[in-house]
Formats: C-alpha cells, sequence, structure tokens
C-alpha cells in the first residue's frame, strides 16, 4: 500500500515538472515573432504563440468575408478553388508549396484561436503581401 502511495506521489510530481516544463517552453515559443512574409513563401511554419489576440473591432474586411466563410471548411473549399486557379497560372512548384503551407498554418491557428481572429489574421497578411 505504501509503494502504491510513493509511486502516486512521485507520478504527480512528475507530472507537476512536465507542467512547469510546458509552461516554460510555451513562454519562450510566445517570444518569438510570427514568420514573416517572406518566411511563408519559403514554407517556414508561423509560430502561432506569437498571433496578437484579436480585439473586439475586426479588421477591416473580415467582417464580410466572415459572412462567406464562417467556418474553416468554408476557408479550405474556396482557398483550394482559388489555389487550383493561381497553380494553373503560375505553374511552379514553390508557389504551390507555399499555398499549401499557407494553409496548413491556417488550419493549425483555426484549432488554437477563434475563427475571426484567425480570419483577422488572414486579411491582414493578405494585405500585407
Amino acid at each position: 500500500m505504501a509503494r502504491a502511495a510513493d509511486e502516486t506521489a512521485a507520478l504527480k510530481q512528475s507530472i507537476i515538472d512536465m507542467s512547469k516544463t510546458l509552461a516554460l517552453l510555451t513562454a519562450e515559443i510566445a517570444k518569438r515573432p510570427a514568420a514573416t512574409a517572406l518566411e511563408h513563401l519559403l514554407g517556414a511554419a508561423a509560430n502561432p504563440l506569437a498571433l496578437p489576440p484579436s480585439s473586439n473591432a475586426p479588421v477591416a474586411g473580415t467582417s464580410s468575408l466572415l459572412r462567406e466563410v464562417p467556418d474553416i471548411l468554408a476557408f479550405v473549399e474556396a482557398w483550394m478553388i482559388f489555389t487550383s486557379v493561381l497553380q494553373n497560372t503560375h505553374l511552379e512548384l514553390p508557389v504551390a508549396q507555399a499555398l499549401t503551407t499557407y494553409l496548413g498554418n491556417i488550419v493549425v491557428l483555426s484549432r488554437a484561436y477563434p475563427w475571426l481572429t484567425v480570419l483577422d489574421y488572414h486579411v491582414t497578411f493578405m494585405q500585407a503581401l
């Protein structure tokens, strides 16, 4: 019985230690800047933890886009149509890879943030290009 209690206490301490380590790593990752437009084109993964929290006022253009693209599934559908047209125009592998990487980053962000925040990010990113 005492052995089981010792093992339970050791397991609890391990979980506490891992939680502290995870919190420290998350804080360090959050300090890194989000990927630049060039890094996106080169296929570098964005830092979703560096995404600024959404304010109450969405980025200009986001509200009308939200009506047309209410969730990640609608975004992926529209993005696939956009990229297939673009890829037929620019038959270059780096363009296709960059567009696919960007879509992957949007999907990752949509799991971590509210959809309106991700859409704000997308609109801001596209306006910066």
